[in-house]
């Protein structure tokens, strides 16, 4: 068995080790179908064992002299993820926690693949300490930028974007002069693949519900996907006016009136599902999913469907594969960095990410009963959620959704280009 080198793994230690030539090595190492599958992996294998990991150094001046790349200076292994500075005290509010870690893991992943390293950076709200911050990256040689959604108190994007390469977990939507190239879940087929899904266990009237703020933000592209689809259109009964709140749902102590009128919307509609972009893991998802919207004896019972679903969640919904977007997102910023892309670019490149439609248990193990059962002294009702006791059957579902979110067959990623 080969023992592990204690200097820099090369290739042509590889060659070596597998009596193979260099460009044999290459090749497998870069998953070529001339090389014959077998021999793939066993690279792939001797790789791993002997702790080989590329340098982008080397990577980028290979581009240089092929000629497909501009000249490429790099003096850091380190990228740079610059995340909202409001984002931790945020994380058990809104599910950014769940993105973050699935999409965290692809990142530090994918960045070990091509032999980088990741550093967390909070990013500031005050513009002067943004080009404080400029120049810290610079200093440190770091000139590759993942950027998360500048949320919260960031209002303006003031670093020295010239000087870096950048990829956006966002369609930047608030900040029309910096829109990077990105990548991000498929809000719109998430829509398409859970209606599908709904349809086939023979649910059809389904509504859709979010917030106006966070529609804008995602440039209504949920609501125009839910408004102009065959099959909301074709709905029995009549298609379901989306609902879209206002006010704070992370907070719903806060905001009673969206209560109300989200009870009336739905006693009024009586749909069989509503589907939502909120996650599944945030504290607004599962209010709705608890919520008794109004004290009449009898309200509907309905399916929330997530649309940005915990992958070890029970319930139904889409998986949108954040490890799978912070895999792809970094493939796209080393190829930027190989090539000495920089700044904001004249056309924007992204790639949307499709989700998977996730079943959950059976129907009526998911199904919200929002029955009012009992009415205290002021004649107000307080609401249950009936579920079933979960089958056991956890953990080959959490091996099923592992695969999933790393990039198996059943994610695909759509490549968008706009001016």
């Amino acid at each position: 068995m080969p023992e592990r080198v204690s200097q820099r793994v090369t290739l042509r230690h590889l060659a070596r080790e597998a009596g193979l030539s260099l460009g044999t090595i290459s090749m497998a190492l870069r998953d070529d179908p001339r090389i014959a599958a077998a021999t793939r992996r066993r690279v792939r294998g001797l790789a791993q064992t002997l702790g080989y990991r590329p340098d982008p150094f080397l990577g980028a001046l290979a581009a240089y002299r092929r000629g497909s790349a501009a000249p490429a200076t790099f003096a850091s292994q380190v990228l740079a993820l610059l995340t909202p500075p409001d984002w931790l005290g945020s994380f058990e509010h809104t599910g950014l926690r769940t993105w973050f870690r699935d999409t965290h893991r692809g990142i530090l992943a994918r960045a070990a693949h091509y032999g980088f390293e990741v550093q967390l950076f909070p990013l500031p709200a005050p513009e002067a300490e943004q080009r404080a911050l400029s120049r810290v990256l610079l200093s440190r040689g770091i000139r590759g930028i993942l950027l998360a959604p500048p949320t919260g108190s960031v209002r303006a994007l003031a670093l020295d974007w010239g000087a870096f390469s950048v990829v956006a977990f966002d369609l930047m939507p608030g900040f029309p002069s910096h829109r990077f190239n990105f990548c991000y879940f498929d809000l719109a087929r998430s829509i398409d693949l859970a209606l599908e899904g709904l349809a086939a266990e023979g649910i059809h009237r389904v509504g859709y519900f979010h917030t106006e703020s966070l529609e804008r933000h995602e440039e209504r592209r949920g609501l125009g996907a839910f408004e102009s689809h065959p099959r909301v259109a074709a709905m029995p009964g009549g298609r379901i006016p989306a609902f879209l709140g206002t006010g704070n749902v992370h907070e719903p102590a806060s905001n009673p009136s969206l209560r109300t009128e989200l009870g009336r919307w739905l006693r009024r509609h009586v749909p069989e599902a509503v589907l939502t972009p909120l996650y599944s893991g945030g504290r607004a998802f599962r209010c709705l999913q608890a919520w008794q919207a109004s004290p009449r004896p009898r309200d509907p019972r309905i399916r929330w469907i997530s649309l940005q679903r915990d992958p070890l969640d029970p319930h139904p919904g889409i998986d949108p594969h954040g490890e799978l977007i912070g895999v792809t997102a970094v493939d796209l910023l080393n190829t930027m960095l190989a090539t000495g892309e920089r700044g904001v670019p004249p056309v924007t490149r992204g790639v949307f990410v499709e989700g998977t439609w996730h079943p959950g248990r059976a129907p009526d193990e998911t199904r919200c009963d929002l029955t009012a059962h009992r009415s205290n002294r002021r004649g107000s009702a307080t609401g249950t959620i009936r579920r079933k006791r979960p089958a056991p059957q956890r953990s080959r579902d959490r091996s099923r959704e592992a695969r999933a979110s790393a990039g198996k067959p059943n994610a695909r990623r759509n490549i968008h280009t706009s001016g």
